[in-house]
């Protein structure tokens, strides 16, 4: 099977549990967001990780998912305080630690800030379009 319709067949299948998950709504809506952002946070680390220093991922999965879960209980201030939480141990990380650097931290932050952010956004959107 050539990689292209590998892609395909990949694509559809992922286009019929996105809409499924839409269809559903309430907790199956939140639970497959995160989970689809938790995948894509996982792939963004490890594409900027193939060259140079790796970026944080056991941190940048966490804090994906704490992101996801402080805005579902405590809304954007929660979601913000998170992200400021997320951002001062990157600070720590990249001065005290010897086994990351400036470099991979950046990296880091990068990759939680494209996916992460995003999907969260989304989320927020579809909750308050619903909520309306």
């Amino acid at each position: 099977m050539s990689s292209m319709l590998k892609r395909i067949l990949i694509a559809i299948g992922i286009l019929a549990v996105v809409g499924i998950i839409l269809w559903l709504n309430g907790w199956f809506f939140a639970v497959g967001i995160l989970l689809i952002s938790l995948m894509a946070e996982y792939e963004m680390v490890r594409a900027v990780s193939k060259k140079g220093a790796p970026a944080p991922l056991t941190l940048n999965l966490c804090a994906v998912a704490g992101l996801f879960a402080a805005f579902y209980f405590l809304s954007f201030k929660g979601a913000f305080l998170t992200a400021v939480i997320y951002l001062t141990i990157c600070f720590a990380l990249a001065v005290f630690s010897k086994k990351y650097t400036v470099e991979s931290v950046i990296k880091g932050v990068f990759s939680f800030v494209y996916p992460g952010l995003l999907f969260m956004f989304f989320y927020a959107l579809t909750l308050k379009g619903n909520a309306e």
